[in-house]
């Protein structure tokens, strides 16, 4: 997933929490700023936990932003 952001760095900064590697569960989240973008990986082998989990990053970012744009 990429996303246009206003401030890349701060919002992939606050969405770095989420970040997970649980082989157990087989999940990989990784979200980092290149120029003006976010880019989000995610990695899973069950499609309702992809659609969770990018349903949640999506929502903090515009979050993030919002609160950015305050």
């Amino acid at each position: 997933m990429v996303a246009e952001s206003r401030d890349a760095k701060s919002i992939s900064d606050s969405l770095n929490v989420d970040n997970l590697s649980d082989k157990k569960s087989g999940i990989f989240v990784e979200s980092r700023a290149i120029d003006d973008k976010i880019i989000t990986i995610v990695n899973t082998n069950k499609l309702g936990t992809l659609l969770n989990t990018l349903d949640d990053i999506i929502r903090c970012q515009i979050i993030a932003e919002n609160l950015l744009g305050e």
